[in-house]
């Protein structure tokens, strides 16, 4: 590579306060679903899809589904993304090595396990990750573009 040139970027988590776009459900990342820590969103792009047909089909409440099923764990995900970038490339080192063993599964199901130290640690993690983007283009009446719902990434 000749003359290299750093680069970046930024993302904008947040856990929205609605899935709803007017009387539609939204689901996966287009909800605002996705992992803290890792940026996936697989996993609750089926999930929320998953409730958003189980809301339909049985006439309940998506964002009462949703936030029972997927917000504990995407709360969990922030907290984990904060403790992450506290303790730098060392922790991405020791999750490295603990992937190599053979119960990845169980690893991952304790990280994203709400507990009772992550959920005080919560209200910190949530101020560290508070989304700075805006759309100037956004008049913000009455809006729900990414923007106006992600003022802030982590909302109760």
């Amino acid at each position: 590579m000749k003359d290299p040139q750093p680069h970046g970027g930024s993302g904008n988590f947040r856990i929205p306060q609605s899935a709803y776009s007017g009387p539609h459900p939204l689901v996966g990342e287009q909800a605002g679903f996705q992992d803290t820590l890792w940026g996936f969103g697989m996993r609750l792009a089926i999930s929320s899809g998953v409730l958003a047909a189980q809301s339909l089909l049985n006439g309940e409440n998506y964002d009462r589904l949703w936030q029972r099923e997927l917000k504990p764990q995407m709360e969990t995900s922030v907290v984990n993304r904060a403790l992450y970038s506290l303790v730098g490339n060392s922790g991405y080192r020791w999750f490295l090595r603990q992937v190599a063993k053979p119960n990845l599964r169980e690893l991952l199901r304790r990280q994203y396990q709400p507990s009772l130290m992550k959920q005080l640690l919560r209200p910190w993690a949530k101020r560290r990750y508070q989304s700075r983007r805006k759309d100037l283009t956004c008049d913000h009446i009455d809006c729900h573009c990414i923007w106006c719902r992600g003022e802030c990434c982590v909302r109760d």
